[in-house]
């Protein structure tokens, strides 16, 4: 989804995707929140839109069929649309702090003004693929893009000679936001996340907003709007556990207003995350996070608490210091939560987001359980009570650390990963070509011998043996990101070996679980797994009805979590 809003705050125009699939660009009045927002046609498809409206109305570029990009302004209030201009064919398009087109990427290959001034003739391949801002005096664009080790950086380049440099950058971090003055259109700040996100002032102003902000409200700060006069600025603040909060700041007067609280709130008592590096046996260096429980559910200062190793997915993927919703309910049943950034995770440059190629059940399993080892040694924990989950790959690491580290955690839950990596490797190529060249470089090509070996050795399917702890293995029937024999596969040889487990099939969900029936179903059989196998105590849940599901498994834990 994107917005614009208008100066003064009265309206807002917001491009989104219906339920087919397709854009619809709606105009929305704020004094007329209880009407229907106008449908806004435009002649041909929306290219894109500015952070910033300007004063006259929204400025909106439409691409026709043929590639030519126009320039169009909407009345705030009527929708009355006025082509401004012809911008020629062009790919992309970025804005001054004005709201207005300021730079186009033509058919030619090059970046150019709206009066096809090129950039010193560079050719779109040696600056980075993605505008953010065109100056006010349209001397200069700012590009976002990595660098030659994959990490998120800001390149500036100078609209008449052509040169580019790199503006904004940190050690062996991405550069995660940046912001901009919206009088001049330069950057003057930028934010990057080595573990917990950190700014870098380039102004002085800028470097005193950020300190007081910084020492005011708790968690991630992120300065989301500013107005036309620098004046007033949007800020909103979370993390992994509260919420998103907003507060209006005037920069000079240091003045600080809530706005919207969800979660946090300046006075509350949050959640301290504990951010570590640590290092797997074979060298392999990663991030780790541990959440403390809620007290008022399991005070970790006065007892020890239970764990939950909540494994992401990807494996091209992060966990950061952003709100996580399920870190949070989690959190509140009183379990620590750790959330590991291992080998394949995402910002951390490209060597590290690769070196979980040919590792998926070996490499980045053991920086799990490097992770896992060492919270169980953190004061507060119950090393003995400690279970995994996780969606799609977190559920197959999941799997996997139960079965290759015995003794890590006593149960396991996967929704959608599945612990049959040879059913995975075979099988989503046949389905997903597109998908074919990733599977073979990252887990392996099953008509190649050595590749073959390589996933039977890392597939918790072959190993069923190795383990004895009980498993949740969910799946969408419908799934076409991965396979659902790969949780099939791993059920059944689970089923064959006299392994202790339960199985749900959602019958009309894919990969990702979109009605709320199945979610609630899903939820309050993870609750109720989670209890059983830890022992944390949980209130009576309710019943939930409409999930299209089938439920099989071992008679005894159907029967202990309320599913024969």
């Amino acid at each position: 989804m994107m917005y614009q809003m208008s100066p003064e705050g009265a309206h807002f125009l917001i491009l989104s995707v219906d339920k087919s699939g397709m854009p619809v660009l709606t105009l929305h009045s704020v004094d007329e929140s209880d009407s229907a927002p106008l449908v806004v046609t435009l002649p041909g498809r929306v290219a894109g839109f500015g952070e910033q409206a300007r004063r006259e109305g929204f400025e909106v570029v439409s691409q026709a069929q043929d590639g030519t990009l126009t320039e169009n302004v909407l009345d705030f209030r009527s929708g009355a649309i006025k082509q401004m201009a012809s911008l020629g064919g062009g790919y992309s398009i970025g804005f001054d702090p004005g709201g207005r087109v300021g730079l186009v990427q033509t058919v030619r290959g090059k970046w150019a003004t709206p009066t096809a001034t090129d950039i010193g003739g560079v050719p779109v391949a040696s600056v980075p693929d993605r505008p953010l801002m065109v100056t006010e005096d349209r001397t200069a664009a700012y590009f976002s893009g990595v660098d030659k080790d994959g990490f998120a950086v800001v390149r500036k380049a100078d609209v008449l000679s052509g040169e580019v440099a790199v503006v904004a950058t940190a050690p062996r971090a991405d550069v995660t936001a940046r912001a901009f003055s919206p009088i001049t259109g330069e950057l003057d700040a930028y934010m990057y996340d080595p573990g917990r996100p950190e700014w870098v002032g380039l102004t002085r102003r800028m470097r005193l907003a950020l300190s007081h902000l910084s020492n005011r409200l708790p968690g991630q700060i992120r300065i989301v709007g500013r107005s036309d006069d620098d004046a007033t600025w949007l800020i909103e603040t979370q993390d992994v556990t509260s919420a998103p909060a907003y507060y209006v700041f005037t920069p000079e007067t240091r003045k600080l207003r809530t706005v919207v609280v969800q979660g946090n709130h300046i006075d509350n008592d949050h959640a301290e995350s504990m951010v570590t590096v640590l290092t797997s046996p074979d060298g392999e260096a990663f991030q780790a996070w541990a959440v403390p429980p809620d007290p008022a559910a399991c005070d970790s200062a006065k007892q020890r608490c239970p764990f939950v190793v909540n494994v992401h997915g990807g494996p091209h993927h992060r966990d950061g210091a952003q709100y996580d919703a399920e870190a949070a309910w989690l959190r509140s049943q009183g379990y620590w939560v750790l959330r590991v950034n291992f080998r394949g995770s995402t910002g951390f440059g490209d060597a590290f987001a690769n070196a979980s190629d040919g590792e998926w059940g070996g490499g980045a399993i053991a920086d799990i359980q490097t992770a896992t080892s060492w919270l169980k040694t953190q004061p507060g924990v119950s090393s003995e009570r400690g279970a995994a989950m996780g969606n799609s790959y977190g559920g197959f690491a999941s799997i996997a650390l139960a079965t290759f580290y015995p003794g890590s955690v006593v149960c396991a839950a996967s929704l959608n990963g599945g612990g049959d990596l040879r059913s995975f490797a075979l099988i989503l190529p046949q389905r997903r070509p597109d998908m074919a060249d990733d599977i073979h470089r990252e887990v392996g090509d099953v008509t190649k011998p050595a590749d073959l070996a390589r996933i039977l050795a890392q597939s918790p399917a072959e190993h069923v043996g190795a383990s004895s702890v009980p498993f949740l293995v969910e799946y969408g029937a419908l799934d076409k990101v991965s396979v659902p024999e790969q949780s099939t596969g791993f059920i059944d040889q689970l089923a064959r070996g006299g392994r202790p487990y339960v199985s749900v099939e959602y019958s009309d969900q894919g990969h990702g679980l979109s009605s709320a029936a199945a979610q609630a179903f899903h939820y309050r059989t993870l609750r109720k797994w989670l209890t059983r196998c830890t022992g944390m105590p949980t209130a009576d849940l309710p019943p939930t009805s409409g999930a299209d599901v089938v439920v099989t498994g071992d008679p005894s834990l159907l029967r202990d979590m309320g599913l024969h």
